[in-house]
């Protein structure tokens, strides 16, 4: 895996322990692919287009509170 590939594969991790999110679920919403992920993990290449979608949604998303907390809020 090179350097370039290493460094966006780090940046997915993080995000995805942060938001404590699947490379499944990430994948799906970011780009229709579930599998995008564990290609990554697995040494492939991301496309430029891929990345930079990737990119594009870890830097707006914005979590939705959990249903707990909506309740506790509500009570």
């Amino acid at each position: 895996m090179d350097q370039t590939t290493l460094k966006f594969l780090h940046e997915v991790e993080d995000f995805l322990a942060r938001h404590n999110m699947t490379g499944a679920r990430l994948g799906k919403l970011a780009l229709n692919d579930t599998r995008f992920v564990d290609r990554l993990r697995d040494g492939a290449s991301p496309r430029l287009v891929s990345a930079d979608r990737i990119r594009e949604f870890m830097r707006n998303y914005k979590p939705r509170p959990s249903k707990r907390l909506q309740q506790g809020a509500a009570a």
